[in-house]
């Protein structure tokens, strides 16, 4: 399963579909259903979260059960990540 499943399948009033959807933030109540979150699914396997009411991508995976490594594919032994 790819990160961008993993955070879609467990947000609430999805709509879209890959690489970018619309959902109600997790991170907050909102009064009007309104779907605030934007995710988007980066060619690099990466998901993006931007909340449009202000929460961080800590509170947004924090409601979620995830850590922000959950947003990012696996590593594969042969990666190469400047020190």
């Amino acid at each position: 399963m790819s990160p961008a499943d993993t955070v879609v399948g467990k947000l609430e009033g999805v709509q879209g579909r890959g690489p970018r959807w619309r959902a109600l933030c997790p991170a907050h109540e909102s009064k009007h259903r309104t779907r605030s979150l934007a995710v988007f699914e980066a060619d690099d396997g990466r998901v993006l979260l931007k909340c449009h009411a202000g929460c961080d991508v800590q509170a947004i995976c924090g409601a979620l059960g995830l850590s922000i490594d959950d947003l990012f594919p696996p590593r594969r032994p042969d990666d190469q990540r400047p020190a």
